[in-house]
């Protein structure tokens, strides 16, 4: 949902040509491996794995929630520099948690099982998202995504740090 909606929502409400939805995309692509390169890890060891997705939660919905809010060009492509950095994080600790609080036995199923959900959710996003645009404006997709996020990040921090396994 992320991508497609900001691309629309800079050429509509930004009123912005088609060279800047590219740079959109770029802006928010670009710097997901560099965050997870360079600051995972020093988060990781600073914090507990759970802690670390549920900022990231916090942080990527209250981004989405103001990117409508602001109507300036610059903030909106800070917010978008900022939403790229903290957008690289959930997908890979999420699969993180669910291998190591699942056994060897059941790990592919449930990772299997997160996979789908992840490709349900990228089908469905952008049709929901044309609704709420057609019926609300451009801006309600941003919030109800924004709040879905700060919910998930309430129901992560209910999760304990998983144990590392013995050898």
């Amino acid at each position: 949902m992320p991508r497609a909606v900001i691309i629309i929502f800079s050429q509509k409400e930004r009123r912005l040509n088609s060279c800047y939805g590219g740079k959109v995309t770029n802006a928010i692509e670009r710097p997901c491996p560099l965050s997870q390169v360079f600051a995972l890890e020093p988060l990781r060891k600073r914090f507990s794995i759970v802690n670390v997705l549920v900022g990231a939660l916090v942080a990527r919905g209250i981004l989405f929630m103001l990117m409508p809010a602001l109507p300036n060009i610059v903030a909106f492509s800070v917010l978008l520099g900022l939403f790229g950095l903290v957008n690289a994080f959930p997908m890979p600790l999420i699969d993180s948690i669910l291998s190591t609080r699942s056994n060897q036995r059941e790990q592919g199923e449930v990772l299997g099982l997160n996979a789908s959900y992840l490709s349900m959710s990228n089908a469905i996003g952008p049709a929901v998202s044309g609704l709420l645009v057609t019926a609300f404006g451009y801006a309600m997709p941003f919030w109800v995504a924004g709040a879905l996020t700060v919910m998930i990040a309430g129901f992560a921090i209910t999760l304990k740090t998983p144990e590392p396994e013995a050898s």
